[in-house]
């Protein structure tokens, strides 16, 4: 299946560690359904959340030697690593909800039958005896040459091929099938909200709580428009001089909360 998509560059999270990947990443993403079984159960559109670890040594490695594979297979699994999904009709799967093993997967081939392919998922998969559950972010690129290594911060899921939600669920009882598959139109980050404002500054964290966890305090504790206004400074001013936001950030950061309606 072949799904055109946009380039978005999956980046570092935890800005207030040293610029690489070596912590827990929290991303949010985005579906448009493109194809289903059963249309009333999943919906026409799908949101979610996940988290990947890039500091954890993969569980699985497979290298390919054969003339016609030649790469690596990586996987990672553990309690780090999670999604979960939510369609437009209430639909809910996944590591939160069912429980059951979460696990990322790479496949880096520069030479694969003739061809290439790199080859990335983030899935969980579940079964309580009565409901077996699977959903995946899936992205393949046959057109990408990789290095060879199965590395997960190499994954880019916007910028593949090819790229989906994928859910299915089977009753055991009735022995019913179902599946959607959603267009995966957007991945990253989740932004800084304000008052239900959308900065587009990416949710950073500090001293182990969000900077969005840390201005809904503030809002939380504003006894004044004014107030909240002068407390979103100082905490900006701070993360600024530590080097977890930019200017421009802070910029963005303070005209929000000034146009926003807290403590009014």
């Amino acid at each position: 299946m072949k799904v055109a998509t946009s380039v978005c560059v999956l980046t570092a999270l935890l800005l207030s560690a040293p610029k690489a990947h070596a912590q827990l990443e929290e991303f949010v993403f985005t579906g448009t359904l493109v194809e289903t079984s059963n249309a009333s159960l999943f919906g026409d559109s799908i949101s979610g959340t996940g988290t990947l670890d890039f500091a954890v040594s993969p569980s699985y490695m497979l290298n390919y030697t054969e003339p016609d594979a030649i790469g690596q297979y990586a996987e990672w699994t553990g309690e780090r690593f999670t999604i979960d999904v939510e369609t437009s009709s209430g639909y809910l799967a996944g590591t939160a909800t069912d429980g059951g093993s979460t696990f990322a997967g790479v496949a880096d081939l520069p030479v694969y039958l003739g061809g290439s392919l790199f080859d990335a998922k983030l899935a969980c998969f579940s079964d309580n005896g009565v409901f077996r559950k699977l959903v995946q972010i899936r992205s393949t690129d046959t057109t990408r040459i990789g290095d060879g290594i199965a590395e997960l911060t190499e994954w880019n899921p916007l910028a593949e091929e090819s790229t989906y939600v994928y859910i299915e669920e089977k009753n055991h009882l009735t022995q019913e099938f179902n599946y959607a598959i959603y267009t995966l139109t957007g991945f990253g980050p989740p932004n800084v909200m304000i008052d239900g404002i959308d900065t587009g500054v990416r949710d950073v964290e500090s001293n182990g709580q969000s900077l969005s966890e840390l201005l809904s305090e503030l809002a939380a504790n504003a006894t004044s428009h004014g107030d909240f206004v002068r407390q979103v400074a100082k905490l900006t001013n701070a993360l600024k001089k530590a080097g977890v936001i930019t200017s421009k950030e802070k910029e963005i950061i303070m005209e929000a909360a000034a146009e926003s309606s807290v403590g009014k």
